[in-house]
């Protein structure tokens, strides 16, 4: 949006109503409002690394021990994956 544009929301808002007053200017809504707001904009977390996040899934540490110490053991010992 420039500031012409922006002037004639403001002048034509007052006497038709913002809505019109974007759709004549064709300005979105959304943009005059985010550009207009009165309070400040929320701050943002920053966002997490993907390996620091928790998975909800994930095997508790000592189911994960108990799968690793089967797939360890001798019986599998010898065999790729798809065979085990």
């Amino acid at each position: 949006m420039n500031a012409a544009t922006d002037a004639a929301v403001t002048e034509l808002a007052p006497r038709i109503g913002t809505r019109a007053a974007c759709a004549a200017t064709g300005t979105s809504q959304a943009s005059w409002y985010r550009r207009h707001r009165v309070t400040p904009v929320p701050p943002r977390r920053e966002p997490a690394h993907q390996s620091d996040r928790a998975q909800p899934r994930a095997l508790a540490p000592a189911e994960r021990q108990a799968v690793l110490d089967v797939l360890h053991s001798d019986r599998f010992a010898g065999l790729s994956p798809e065979e085990a």
